[in-house]
């Protein structure tokens, strides 16, 4: 008689089989799958270009303009960042290869590792697509503007490079980036503007800060129907007010602006020590220039997370005790029973949370 088992057996069942499997195969991670670093150069002193050839690609998912987990082996820890993609879907499942431009964080571990110490052959983890950055479903025929600041133009190549060349024709880019390196990216976006993009590159070492006269000069009097950004919280801020104002004074319909970005805001000057417990016994210590999610990683916690830059709300956790500070939202709480995101939010005083850890 053939026995079914529920999706909860099941459940228990990979986890029994877990250990086995890493005993086999010390990189295996359940949910995750391999991926075998096939180029990885530092390009300059912020950007780091990463290309992986991906196994079992059934275990993923992916849409133009989102981000990617990677798990790295560090010291003898697994730790886990989320970058977004520069490739396409197709690279994906036609190809399985993942790009990936990473910025070099200073003093950044992760980062450091892969910039200095990561090399072709080596294995790492990946998990499936995540994020809500991605081309709306609601977009309008007219043309869509484009606005990267260094490192996030990687989701935006990966918009761009999945659309159709008639669509191309009605986009418009423009790229702050630091120096005029030859870098992948820019080969990329050079390719593209050859079959129809509008493309902008704009050197911030000549042209500091995104500007309405930038704007001005590259759109004319045009109207933007849509408009996607991707950088740093006040590139993004800036850039979504200028193009408000832009349509206020031309009396043209606002666009519709979608963003991410990727760096969470230290607070400046801030390092008083706190205890956090964790679900009602662990505990770790937080440093107040450092986001909690960081110091429950350190600590050896795995909370679930997804974006770490505020956008998801996967990390989001119940808070019981103190009082924390969201820099991206410079909102201060301390209710019992609130929800708290701790990959951008910083203890302010001793705390007690609970949190979801991973199951890996």
């Amino acid at each position: 008689m053939l026995r079914t088992f529920s999706s909860k057996q099941t459940e228990q069942l990979a986890h029994y089989l877990t250990p086995i499997r890493q005993l086999l195969s010390p990189n295996y991670k359940r949910k995750l799958a391999p991926a075998k670093v096939l180029f990885c150069e530092t390009l300059d002193d912020e950007c780091i270009s990463l290309r992986l050839k991906v196994s079992h690609i059934e275990k993923l998912a992916f849409k133009p303009g989102q981000h990617f987990q990677l798990s790295f082996e560090i010291n003898g820890r697994f730790l886990t960042r989320t970058f977004s993609a520069a490739s396409t879907p197709k690279d994906l499942y036609e190809n399985k290869v993942v790009e990936f431009y990473i910025k070099k964080i200073p003093d950044g571990t992760v980062t450091s590792f892969i910039a200095d110490e990561l090399k072709a052959g080596d294995m790492i983890n990946i998990a499936k697509a995540q994020g809500s950055f991605v081309i709306s479903d609601n977009s309008s025929s007219a043309m869509q503007l484009f606005l990267a600041a260094g490192s996030g133009i990687s989701p935006i190549l990966s918009m761009l490079k999945s659309s159709p060349r008639e669509e191309l024709t009605k986009h418009k880019a423009i790229w702050y980036r630091r120096g005029n390196v030859q870098s992948p990216a820019t080969k990329s976006l050079r390719l593209l503007a050859e079959n129809g993009l509008d493309l902008k590159i704009i050197d911030t070492e000549i042209n500091n800060r995104i500007s309405d006269k930038h704007l001005e000069h590259a759109l004319s009097e045009k109207s933007v129907s849509d408009a996607y950004i991707c950088g740093p919280i006040g590139f993004i801020q800036t850039a979504g007010n200028l193009l408000q104002q832009r349509a206020k004074k031309l009396n043209q319909t606002l666009p519709s602006i979608y963003s991410e970005t990727f760096v969470i805001p230290k607070i400046s000057g801030s390092t008083s020590e706190h205890t956090i417990t964790v679900n009602k016994n662990a505990t770790a210590t937080s440093i107040g220039n450092e986001p909690i999610l960081d110091s429950l990683e350190s600590a050896g916690h795995k909370p679930v997370f997804g974006c770490r830059a505020g956008a998801c709300h996967q990390c989001s956790a119940t808070l019981l005790s103190g009082s924390v500070k969201n820099v991206l939202t410079d909102q201060t709480h301390r209710e019992h029973g609130e929800k708290i995101q701790i990959c951008c939010s910083f203890a302010e005083s001793d705390l007690e949370i609970e949190i979801q850890e991973r199951v890996e």
